[in-house]
């Protein structure tokens, strides 16, 4: 008679809090982990897990604000945008804000309630000499 299989199981890297996996199967031991993280309800997994969030929410509205048709491409200046973010949710800088072409200036700075907030601001002058 074969040996029942022990239920596969993961281990959250920040409180060693044991995670039954239910069958599922994954690449390599980065994705158990991460999914360890995500099944844990510790403090710090649950703050990791609501940082993911808002960098990737930061990273969606970086490129919606900065990238498309309708808006100038510049991957640069969302390069930068998206290592602030990452700087601000890490507490290394409190805001980051430069100036793009044509008046254009975009801006990262941390919010209330845990937040980011990802400005754009556009300035148009028009000027005539006669």
């Amino acid at each position: 008679m074969p040996k029942p299989k022990t239920p596969p199981v993961c281990a959250c890297p920040f409180c060693g809090q044991v995670v039954e996996t239910s069958g599922k199967k994954f690449k390599n031991s980065k994705d158990a982990e991460k999914w360890a993280i995500v099944q844990c309800s510790c403090a710090d997994a649950v703050a990791h897990v609501d940082k993911a969030l808002l960098l990737e929410k930061a990273k969606e509205d970086i490129d919606e604000l900065f990238g498309g048709e309708d808006k100038q491409q510049n991957p640069a200046a969302r390069e930068i945008l998206l290592l602030a973010a990452h700087m601000i949710s890490d507490g290394a800088i409190e805001s980051c804000q430069i100036k793009l072409n044509y008046g254009t200036k975009a801006g990262v700075k941390y919010g209330s309630k845990s937040t980011l907030n990802i400005s754009r601001t556009d300035t148009e002058t028009s000027v005539r000499t006669i």
